[in-house]
């Protein structure tokens, strides 16, 4: 079978690259200026019908190459900072190798004005990037997240995640205006392609034009400019689909972007495995991630039981059996030229099903098998409001916004273990309540001064109740207990305020920070057993706790950054006093701790194109709240784990050295990185592991090292006018623990590595092509074990014509340890067709083509080897109309 995959791959590549060739006219040159001298790095562009259908740029000896599709009429445009625009027209009438030499004309050209602009293709100003939408937008490519897969530099994850030349994205804005923060993916994964004119790369971002010209900051952001005739009219697509299999999608986006007020309104029902809710996280988040602005420890409460379910990870609309309501509104209105005011809103509800048969080996002295059947029921609610103030003047900023949500989630779960009927029901809510103001000023043109204050509250309380007892008399020895209930909440509050003052100079950056901050956290929990007469019994003191952990911290910060012609310094040294307040029940104790954390990055460019980047940093800081509380807590209905009361400073060392080589405008870029970290004073873990429950308790004073590797490339082959990428990852891990009462050495693993081709095709066929494996191996000394599993994906775009496209996607996985049916195949066909251009589309979707009803995933731990079987959405057929207005 493994041999009849690779020969099909191999006739695929050899196919395509066949049809690739056929009437490609291969385009030579050579750039020079007006005395004959070479020109490196000149941006060469081709054009046919207003559109680019290639680029290049010339080598060290002004070479270039480019692949003429067939025979035609074609424009070649070449510009470069310091000489005059070059364009030529070409008529192209045989298959023949053509030499052409472009001289360019010097010109002076200040640098603040644009050193790429080919008819506002693409456009260079400054350090933002200006791509003009159309000339890199396919037609079956609907929403934004599409269009700006085809935009050089930039990486759209499978999550959604966008970066450009590996920088993540920070944020999506509108004409300049920021509507979602850092949730931007409700914009990417909705906002209609087609209503976008330019998408503008802004590198050295900052969310404040103070700060902008005194700050050293490699933020990167998007802003998108719309089309005129969107901008003073509402606008907006609805789009729904029904199969007859009782699946449904309705989605709508409603746009209004007048000069005083920008308005979105999204919408999605669904049941078709869209995860809407996933997208909020970034809206709920602090508006900047500026290190002057978002500043203290996260402050998170956490939920500390739960029921166990493992979804597999697989595209949601195959494992996502969801039934989801979500409604978001962002709004800023503009009072005046100073005054702004930005108002974001979210509802949602979903109700989830997942059916699961799992099987765990645990590897100890004595192995054993869990056999697990989950049949669980989940519901979510969530609103969530978010207000921001933004008051700009002369040299005056105010920044201020408050954040309130409250959400709650009921989960069911009929579970049979080892022929065992249990019974699992929790309750789970929260509310988060915040408020941050940020004052910053301008002293002059190279000082500004930052005031930051912030509060915080988070509360999640927790009921959970387990049928039977099956933990026998561990919790209680009265004989006619029916069921076991467990208690939990935390509450986390912070308070901090900061200031900093900022110098820049032409060769140096310096921030001075000065802090004092406060961090309360409570944790109540308990166990109690209710028997046959109804009657609650609370259990022994083990399993109860009255936990509270204060800190309190002072602190002070130099940050630094020096331009050396070729090198780039930063270094930074972070100094704190923190006094430690431990309660337990009637106990009380207090620990004063001296933490320094040093910094190190230097970024050197010896010659063009190569860039190496060493870190070398310390990072010093003491335990958490979930590492110290002392009674055991049930934290699902068979593990018990306890923290561990002594707290200590956790020592973490960290070094790392990355080479790039290219940049966006390259044919070729590739990059590898190697990190290296060690901790001292590492929480491990001392677990007894039983057929009948677990129990675990941290344990400190360990040592913990982790190195890791990557190396990715990307090349662009230009006989196969397809991207290459290739890419390799290294993970391994040490530590020690203890597992039933026999101390461990564990070294874990992991080897990853595949390759993609996406083809750029100026025609009807395109394909995207990839292959990954990981392995995954664990040392523990007398015990081994690996595994190695399998990813294969074709996706096949066909552009039939200007009003119908098709989508073809095709994945295969294989997992190497799973005893029979190792192969899981998925398919999916989607069309399009444009009933009125612009205005009315029609759509269809055959999903699931095989009706595969489940999934098998096997995976390796350092305790237990883990297959389970997941059910899945089954084959449907969906119709739809999408209608653009």
């Amino acid at each position: 079978m493994g041999r009849i995959n690779t020969l099909l791959l191999l006739i695929f590549i050899l196919c395509t690259s066949i049809t690739s060739l056929q009437g490609q006219t291969p385009l030579r040159g050579k750039v020079i200026d007006t005395s004959g001298i070479a020109i490196s790095q000149v941006n060469l562009l081709l054009f046919q019908n207003d559109k680019i259908i290639g680029y290049t740029s010339s080598d060290l000896e002004g070479s270039f190459a480019l692949r003429i599709p067939s025979s035609g009429e074609y424009i070649l445009k070449a510009t470069s900072l310091g000489y005059s625009a070059y364009k030529k027209d070409l008529s192209i009438t045989a298959i023949e190798t053509l030499p052409i030499e472009i001289s360019l004309i010097p010109e002076t050209t200040s640098l603040d004005e644009v050193v790429l602009n080919v008819e506002k293709n693409i456009e260079v100003r400054n350090d933002t990037l200006i791509f003009k939408a159309d000339a890199f937008k396919r037609k079956s490519q609907i929403v934004l997240e599409d269009l700006l897969k085809n935009i050089p530099g930039i990486q759209v994850g499978d999550s959604g995640n966008i970066t450009f030349q590996g920088k993540a994205i920070s944020k999506i804005k509108i004409d300049n205006d920021d509507l979602f923060g850092q949730g931007y993916k409700i914009l990417s994964k909705n906002l209609n392609s087609e209503v976008v004119d330019k998408i503008e790369i802004l590198q050295n971002y900052n969310d404040s034009k103070i700060l902008k010209q005194v700050q050293k900051n490699d933020e990167v952001a998007i802003n998108l400019t719309l089309k005129d005739d969107r901008k003073s009219s509402l606008f907006g697509n609805v789009d729904a689909g029904v199969s007859l299999q009782s699946r449904y999608k309705i989605k709508s986006n409603t746009i209004s972007l007048l000069n005083r007020n920008k308005a979105y309104l999204f919408q999605d029902l669904n049941n078709i495995g869209d995860e809407i809710a996933d997208n909020i996280d970034g809206i709920l988040s602090p508006s900047s991630k500026n290190r002057l602005y978002n500043f203290g420890p996260n402050a998170n409460a956490t939920f500390f039981i739960d029921v166990d379910r493992v979804r597999p990870t697989l595209d949601d609309r195959i494992s996502n059996r969801n039934n989801a309501q979500f409604l978001s509104l962002a709004d800023i209105y503009t009072f005046s030229k100073d005054l702004k005011v930005t108002v974001n809103g979210v509802l949602t509800y979903d109700k989830k099903r997942y059916n699961q048969e799992e099987f765990t080996t645990f590897l100890v002295e004595n192995p054993f098998t869990l056999e697990e059947s989950y049949d669980i029921q989940q519901k979510d609610n969530l609103a969530a409001g978010k207000i921001a103030l933004d008051y700009n003047r002369n040299n005056d900023e105010i920044h201020f916004d408050a954040l309130y949500y409250i959400g709650n989630q009921r989960i069911n779960n009929n579970l049979i273990q080892n022929e065992i009927n249990i019974r699992e029901h929790l309750k789970n809510n929260a509310s988060v309540f915040q408020l941050q103001g940020n004052y910053t000023r301008s002293i002059d043109s190279n000082k500004a001064i930052v005031l930051t204050s912030k509060y915080k509250k988070d509360s999640k309380p927790q009921e959970y109740n387990i049928s039977s007892n099956i933990f026998g008399d561990f919790v209680t020895d009265n004989e006619t207990v029916l069921g076991i209930g467990a208690q939990s909440k935390e509450v986390s509050e912070f308070t901090g305020v900061q200031a900093a003052f900022v110098i820049n100079t032409e060769k140096s950056n310096y921030e001075l920070v000065l802090g004092l901050d406060r961090q309360s956290q409570q944790l109540i929990s308990g166990i109690n057993s209710v028997n046959t007469a109804g009657e609650e019994q609370a259990s022994d003191a083990i399993f109860n706790n009255n936990f509270t952990l204060e800190n309190k911290q002072t602190y002070a910060g130099l940050r630094a950054s020096y331009n050396l012609d070729k090198v780039d310094i930063q270094f930074s040294i972070d100094a704190s006093f923190k006094k430690t307040t431990q309660k337990d029940n009637a106990n009380s104790t207090t620990q004063h701790f001296f933490q320094i954390n040093p910094f190190l990055k230097v970024d050197l460019t010896p010659i063009k194109n190569h860039k190496f980047e060493t870190v070398l940093a310390i990072n010093q800081n003491t335990a958490s709240l979930g590492n110290l509380y002392t009674g055991y807590i049930l934290r699902n209905y068979r593990a018990f784990i306890q923290g561990n009361a002594n707290n200590d400073i956790i020592n973490t060392f960290r070094s790392s050295l990355k080479y790039t080589y290219g940049n966006w405008t390259d044919r070729f870029t590739a990059s590898a990185i190697a990190d290296y970290s060690n901790t001292k004073n590492f929480y491990s873990v001392d677990a007894l592991l039983s057929p009948q429950f677990n129990t675990v308790t941290a344990t400190s004073g360990q040592k913990s090292e982790q190195f890791k590797a990557e190396v990715h490339t990307d090349y662009f082959l230009k006989f196969m006018k397809t991207n290459l990428k290739l890419n390799g990852q290294f993970l391994r891990n040490n530590y020690n623990d203890i597992i039933n009462n026999q101390e461990r050495s564990v070294t874990s693993n992991q080897l990853g590595y595949g390759f993609s081709l996406r083809s750029d095709f100026n025609s009807i066929f395109n394909y995207n092509l990839g292959v990954n494996w990981i392995k995954t191996a664990f040392d523990i000394g007398t015990f081994n074990n690996s595994v190695t599993n399998n990813k294969m994906f074709l996706d096949i775009d066909l552009n039939i014509n200007d009003k119908f496209n098709m989508y073809f996607k095709n994945e295969k996985y294989f997992f190497g340890n799973l005893p029979r049916d190792s192969n899981f195949y998925f398919s999916s066909i989607e069309a399009d067709y444009d009933i009125i251009p612009k205005t009315l589309r029609a759509h269809g979707r055959i999903h699931n083509l095989f009706d595969s009803d489940s999934f098998n995933i096997s995976s390796l731990t350092g305790v237990s080897t883990f297959t389970s079987q997941t059910q899945l959405i089954g084959r449907y057929v969906m119709l739809g109309l999408d209608y653009r207005f």
